[in-house]
């Protein structure tokens, strides 16, 4: 799954005022070219990004997870997008040894189905211009993964991030902890039949 079908259907995030959890986003440095238009570049040193609110969106055995600092739409701030496929294996590891690991970028899967984890950043508040794709390599573990309303997601994440269409590293010594209440319906997501 790219990340152009990524933002396609992914739900809002969450009212203002609902205590959720909380999560942080730091780094050493971060560049992002394109950040102020073509040919500019932004640099954030240190990089720190709070989160506030979270996303859990499934579709079958995939899970999308959107963070961000405040409850705009997806379109209107930052946020940390995890994408985990082969939800079940990742629960039935927590269950079985109390958390669960993945690998963090790297080529996709060639056997549809396959668990693996992708993880970006999207500067969407801090840059006037969409920056360049920004992605995560590195390694992703959990110990509570939810995806119904009253179910926990808690994690850490340790990467370098990488330009995804050459693999310049971009920023290095990222760490992303988060722990959250699952939220349903809208504006949590996009779609939601019934409340799971």
């Amino acid at each position: 799954m790219g990340w152009g079908r990524l933002w396609v259907g992914v739900g809002l995030l969450v009212l203002a005022g609902c205590d959720q959890g909380g999560g942080l986003v730091t780094g050493d440095w971060l560049e992002a070219p394109g950040c102020d238009g073509p040919g500019t570049a932004a640099r954030f040193e240190p990089f720190r990004m709070a989160l506030d609110t979270m996303g859990a969106e499934r579709e079958g055995d995939v899970l999308v997870l959107r963070f961000a600092p405040d409850a705009a739409v997806p379109f209107d701030t930052d946020q940390l997008v995890v994408i985990l496929e082969g939800y079940a294996a990742a629960r039935a590891e927590i269950a079985a040894s109390g958390s669960t690991s993945w690998a963090l970028g790297g080529a996709p899967a060639l056997v549809p189905g396959s668990p693996q984890a992708q993880a970006g950043l999207a500067l969407i508040g801090r840059c006037a211009y969409t920056p360049t794709p920004l992605s995560a390599s590195g390694t992703a573990v959990f110990s509570r993964l939810g995806d119904r309303r009253g179910q926990r997601v808690v994690g850490e994440l340790r990467f370098e991030v990488v330009d995804e269409r050459d693999g310049t590293t971009r920023g290095t010594g990222f760490v992303a902890e988060f722990d959250f209440d699952v939220e349903i319906g809208q504006p949590y997501r996009s779609y939601s039949p019934r409340d799971l």
